[in-house]
């Protein structure tokens, strides 16, 4: 005998929980570095589709935990602004 299976409600939303939107958001700022190597967080924002703020914040968590390097500000840098940073992926032993 087959059960009938139960089909979805057609309002109904599936969404993610917060801690998987993190890890995921995490894993593209971090693939984006990799396959670029030197970037800027705006540059990471731009290209992740990802809010500045939410970069800013996964850049500092990463740089934090020493799964990140930064670099020098960058020259194409905009006087008025905070200087960009630019950061690589830290390869080797975390300490």
């Amino acid at each position: 005998m087959k059960l009938p299976v139960a089909k979805p409600d057609p309002l109904m939303v599936s969404g993610t929980n917060l801690e998987h939107a993190r890890s995921h958001n995490r894993r593209a700022v971090l693939e984006t570095i990799r396959l670029n190597r030197r970037l800027t967080r705006a540059d990471i924002s731009r290209m992740t589709a990802l809010t500045p703020q939410t970069v800013s914040n996964i850049a500092a968590e990463l740089l934090d935990a020493g799964m990140l390097l930064a670099g020098s500000p960058c020259a194409k840098a905009h006087a008025a602004s905070r200087p960009s940073l630019s950061a690589s992926i830290r390869m080797g032993p975390i300490r």
